[in-house]
């Protein structure tokens, strides 16, 4: 968790996924703070960390996206809720 900010930006990408299988509840504003990083594959890690947590999942991420306003996070939410609709079917 002390390495959210770290200015490499696979590490930031490793701490995602870290916390999609270790984290807490209070990880989640971590992740979603995540969501509007400047490099790509650190918001990708963080929507599927936000997705595959049980205590958070599809469905907070799909309202998460309806109240987002920000593109880049927009954009990340929407690939990933369309790759877990595609697991789902």
């Amino acid at each position: 968790r002390t390495y959210l900010d770290h200015p490499q930006w696979q590490v930031r990408v490793e701490v995602a996924r870290f916390l999609s299988h270790f984290g807490d509840v209070d990880d989640v504003l971590s992740l979603q703070k995540l969501l509007h990083d400047e490099q790509w594959w650190v918001r990708y890690q963080a929507a599927q960390s936000l997705a595959s947590i049980p205590f958070y999942g599809y469905a907070q991420l799909q309202a998460l996206r309806a109240a987002t306003t920000e593109a880049l996070a927009i954009d990340m939410m929407d690939h990933v809720l369309a790759e877990h609709r595609q697991a789902m079917n």
